[in-house]
């Protein structure tokens, strides 16, 4: 094995560990994709010589020279694409500044274990704790419907939380007819509506989900700010390459 196939082995068996369960404690679609990744660059490596063969061949051949210019210029147009898509997710995953004192508040649900919210979830509803404590007049929508597997509703789960650590009841509303991010803004901004607030919102969410729900937001006619809880290092590579696929579905959604 020469040296440049070593290294590319090593890179692939690099990536195989970062998408791991084992590293990031999670399974999704971005783990699935990671490690189809990291396996087909260790792949390319041992098999570098046969490879580059192959390429000859190809080459020498009218259909293949078009295949292979085909496949450059999707590899090329995706290379940019996940590069750009990575540059907003994580300049979206920073909170805003200067937020306008008391903006109603709006924090996204996810998984609930049973009755209880789970650690994603709780380190939402710990963001949007800290918010309201700063912003004493501020009003706060939990939004997020029951799941099949959910003893209750992902907005209980976090009104519950929210009350339990101190925020009054009063200023807490609970959207729980959601099942996705859009609804969870359209349902949201019915409540804001009602409570006589305006079409701004703080958005209480996990820092690589922020992006994606300025993009679902906007286009619910809502100007949103950003407050993060933040992802492990080691599991955020796994959600940003979830979100890439995420993001081609919210461009096309109307």
């Amino acid at each position: 094995m020469t040296r440049l196939q070593r290294a590319i082995v090593i890179v692939g068996i690099f990536v195989l560990i970062i998408f791991s369960p084992a590293a990031s404690f999670i399974v999704n679609l971005g783990t699935a994709v990671g490690m189809l990744a990291g396996a087909l660059i260790i792949l390319l490596g041992v098999k570098l010589e046969k490879v580059k063969q192959t390429l000859r061949l190809l080459k020498e051949k009218g259909w293949g020279r078009a295949l292979l210019t085909a496949l450059i210029v999707i590899s090329a147009a995706a290379l940019v694409y996940c590069t750009v898509a990575t540059v907003k997710i994580l300049s979206y995953s920073t909170d805003n500044k200067n937020i306008p004192k008391n903006t109603p508040v709006i924090v996204l649900g996810c998984k609930v274990m049973g009755s209880d919210a789970g650690p994603m979830l709780t380190k939402r509803c710990n963001a949007a704790y800290e918010y309201l404590c700063d912003n004493p007049e501020a009003i706060c929508v939990v939004s997020g419907g029951q799941g099949d597997d959910e003893d209750i509703s992902e907005a209980e789960a976090m009104f519950r939380l929210l009350s339990e650590k101190g925020i009054e009841p009063d200023r807490i509303f609970k959207e729980d007819q959601s099942s996705n991010t859009a609804e969870n803004f359209r349902f949201s901004k019915e409540i804001l509506k009602e409570q006589g607030c305006g079409d701004e919102a703080v958005v209480v969410t996990t820092n690589y989900h922020q992006y994606r729900a300025s993009l679902i937001a906007e286009k619910q006619g809502i100007k949103t700010y950003a407050v993060s809880s933040k992802t492990g290092n080691f599991s955020l590579p796994t959600y940003i390459v979830r979100e890439w696929f995420s993001l081609i579905l919210t461009f096309i959604r109307k």
